[in-house]
């Protein structure tokens, strides 16, 4: 192995670390600022300082989801991987709760859950919900706002499955090979509903943290689906 390459290395662990601390040290101001803005919206406001307020809770909401990001590439990249805490979950209420939440912060976008079978499984429910989070944000972004998100969840044979279906442009098979890699975008829109890229690299991190994967089937004639799945039981060992 050369010098130049060790040294390289060794900046981009450097880089990686600092991205990471610096991240983490945004996260408490960032979280004051919104408990500031939620307390200031319980009193009266003109119709003016309500907007205000409004885009100040969601400009902080899309930063704190930016950090959160940073955060878990560095965990990926510097350490060994996205850490779970496995626990027995309902996994069609743990997708609904999340959805319930993720409507909130998408009011115009219309979600279908379709619970498949049995959904008892030892997950992450936290960890489970940032990546239904992910998929949905990405098929918010990129797909037809004038139809349905369809969320599918079920457990069978001891394997938990997530898919997010969105009817938006058909995905390009050259881009598929390096759609979960971190900051690759396949779409120039940048708005509100867009982080930094690392969306679907983190989906796939979690995946991976349960002993499953991700994959996505893209075509005009059934629109573009991610499909996550999981070992749903935790192994001994």
């Amino acid at each position: 192995m050369s010098i130049a390459y060790e040294k390289s290395q060794r900046r981009a662990l450097l880089a990686e670390q600092m991205v990471a601390i610096a991240s983490h040290d945004l996260k408490n101001p960032l979280t004051a600022i919104r408990m500031a803005t939620d307390m200031l919206m319980r009193g009266e406001h003109t119709a003016k300082e309500i907007k205000l307020l409004d885009h100040i809770a969601q400009s902080s909401e899309r930063a704190q989801r930016m950090i959160s990001d940073l955060l878990d590439l560095a965990l990926a990249r510097v350490g060994n991987g996205i850490g779970i805490t496995r626990s027995s979950v309902e996994l069609h209420q743990v997708v609904s709760q999340g959805l319930n939440e993720l409507q909130l912060a998408f009011p115009e976008a219309h979600f279908r859950h379709q619970a498949s079978g049995d959904g008892r499984a030892e997950l992450d429910a936290d960890r489970i919900q940032q990546l239904v989070g992910n998929l949905v944000a990405n098929s918010v972004a990129y797909g037809d706002a004038r139809q349905a998100i369809t969320i599918t969840s079920g457990v069978e044979n001891g394997v938990a499955t997530v898919s997010v279906q969105n009817w938006g442009a058909v995905i390009p098979e050259a881009a598929i090979a390096s759609l979960f890699e971190p900051m690759t975008r396949h779409s120039g829109r940048d708005d509100n509903v867009r982080s930094v890229g690392l969306g679907l690299f983190i989906v796939r991190e979690i995946a991976k943290a349960h002993g499953g994967d991700v994959g996505v089937h893209s075509d005009p004639a059934s629109g573009t689906t991610f499909t996550a799945t999981f070992i749903a039981v935790k192994r001994e060992g």
